[in-house]
């Protein structure tokens, strides 16, 4: 390890190094960098563990250039609590990593973690942000296993949100967020959020999961919601404009990547404006599979033209429990765009459970909703949604304006291919029916059963389970001798002698014939003179009928 002069102070160096330890701060403990120039800060280690309001920190307090804040671990960073977890401490600082612009500096730093892990709980947060004029600074997210944000806590300001947010509370703009991962975990209120309080615009939000992004829940209390924003105002209210809104200021977009995203019990992807000036973002989501089971995206707005909100690559989009996709508008705003594109997918809501998809306005026009290339649309309709009528609705309506369209267009198959041609010739039904010998006589005839056949002598007895015909049921020919005079043999063996000897072979009737009583006979084959009579080709004869 070598400790190098440098412009700004010391660099300290482990080129050489190949494994290291856990690094933790506790119990408020804090690596400060600030000044009028942030300076740079480097953490390298197995682990890095914050807890009880430790921070890491690199603010710019002048108009220099901001510092760099890179924390690289191999196995996982963990940030948990604030200093509300002591009680003898009532400073309530947040354990935190921050890069904040505080002065008029427009060379933003940057924060940047590298690890496999990033776990971060009870109020804890990793922050850049902008008060004044300032740039805000960007950071980057690369988790290759998991991200994990989990709950609220407590600081000076009330209960806060565990996250990672960028963020401007003047008139500079806010950085971008990033975040690559396999994972992305956020529930129990905790957020991942993008937001202008000043007149600066937001920062955009990126996020790549390549596996799965959940959202889960809200706080303890339901106040807070974990999410996924970008933001115009804080949450909750509406900023007055004349205090703190003279201008107009831009939301971030969201832009989110992943095969599955799932959203549950009370939790939000959105793109927001709650001040009568600013335009929020737009929400672009890219997944296989969205599954909202009492979830929400959306893309609201009080002002200008409406947000847009657009689904692509699906091959599922599932709604269910009060679940709801809105870019709907108050105010004079205009309804937003939503945009649903799959893969040959399906669009399905469960019945009756209050799932909606609107682009609705107040005052302005009503927005467009589009559902591409999709195999079927299940369960949910175009009509006006109602709160709490428990049907899913498809809804572009203005109140007091021009209302938006709806459009479903399925994809490009041919409706002919794999059909068959039906025949259109009448069927003559004569050539339908089978020909059979016909009864000519009043008298009922007899059907009789001998030998072989495996019936009882009487239908009280039971039947028997050999295929030996019993000796009481054949008499044999005298030419095959008496089985009596045979010798002194069992009669299993008597019964299988008989079993082996020659029977009369059966010949299938085939034709009728007339006896010297003039009754009818199955015969083996009919004279030629039987029929000589009969009409040829009578449906009642079959052919066999009518030969010799």
């Amino acid at each position: 390890m070598t400790l190098t002069p440098s412009q700004s102070g010391f660099v300290l160096s482990y080129d050489n190094q190949t494994t290291f330890g856990d690094i933790q701060l506790l119990g408020a403990t804090a690596v400060d960098a600030s000044g009028q120039a942030g300076g740079d800060i480097q953490i390298q280690a197995r682990r890095v563990i914050l807890r009880g309001g430790s921070a890491i920190e690199a603010s710019t307090l002048g108009n220099a250039a901001g510092g760099t804040i890179r924390v690289t671990a191999l196995q996982g960073v963990e940030l948990s609590g604030t200093t509300a977890d002591n009680p003898q401490d009532s400073r309530r600082l947040v354990t935190s990593i921050s890069a904040d612009n505080r002065g008029t500096g427009r060379t933003p730093g940057e924060l940047t973690v590298n690890t496999a892990r990033l776990t971060i709980r009870n109020g804890a947060r990793i922050s850049a942000s902008t008060k004044d004029e300032g740039v805000g600074g960007d950071i980057n997210i690369n988790a290759t296993d998991l991200v994990e944000l989990v709950g609220t806590g407590i600081s000076s300001g009330g209960q806060r949100s565990s996250g990672i947010s960028v963020q401007t509370r003047g008139a500079g703009r806010a950085g971008d967020l990033r975040i690559t991962t396999r994972q992305l975990l956020v529930r129990e209120g905790a957020e991942v959020s993008a937001s202008t309080f000043g007149t600066g615009n937001g920062g955009n939000v990126y996020i790549q999961a390549t596996e799965r992004i959940d959202l889960t829940g809200t706080s303890p209390d339901g106040s807070l919601r974990s999410r996924i924003v970008a933001e115009v105002g804080k949450r909750g209210e509406v900023i007055n404009p004349v205090e703190i809104i003279p201008a107009v200021a831009q939301g971030g977009d969201v832009n989110v990547t992943t095969h599955q995203l799932t959203i549950q019990a009370g939790a939000a992807i959105s793109v927001s404006s709650r001040t009568p000036t600013g335009q929020a973002g737009n929400l672009n989501i890219t997944a296989n599979t969205i599954v909202l089971d009492q979830g929400r995206i959306t893309a609201e707005t009080s002002a200008g033209s409406g947000a847009e909100i657009t689904l692509q690559g699906l091959n599922l989009l599932l709604l269910r429990n009060n679940s709801l996709i809105s870019a709907q508008a108050s105010a004079l705003a205009d309804g937003g765009n939503v945009t649903v594109n799959t893969l040959n997918g399906f669009v399905v809501a469960t019945p009756a459970q209050n799932s909606d998809i609107i682009a609705a306005a107040s005052q302005g026009t009503g927005g467009d909703i589009s559902i591409n290339g999709s195999q079927g649309i299940f369960g949910i309709e175009e009509q006006t949604a109602v709160p709490q009528n428990q049907t899913n609705d498809i809804d572009a309506s203005s109140q007091f304006n021009q209302s938006g369209t709806v459009t479903i267009s399925q994809p490009n198959v041919d409706p002919s291919q794999g059909l068959i041609e039906l025949p259109t010739d009448v069927v003559d039904r004569s050539t339908q029916i089978a020909r059979g010998c016909g009864s000519r006589s009043n008298e009922s005839g007899r059907f009789v059963v001998t030998g072989r056949g495996g019936l009882p002598l009487s239908p009280d007895q039971p039947l028997q389970n050999r295929s030996i015909v019993s000796p009481n049921w054949v008499s044999l020919d005298s030419e095959f001798g008496d089985a009596s005079t045979s010798g002194p043999q069992s009669q299993d063996e008597n019964r299988l002698e008989q079993a082996d000897l020659p029977a009369n072979v059966i010949v299938e009737a085939n034709g009728l014939s007339r006896d010297a009583d003039g009754k009818r006979v199955l015969v083996a084959q009919s004279h030629a003179t039987e029929h000589a009579t009969e009409p040829n080709g009578l449906w009642t004869l079959p052919i066999q009928c009518d030969r010799p």
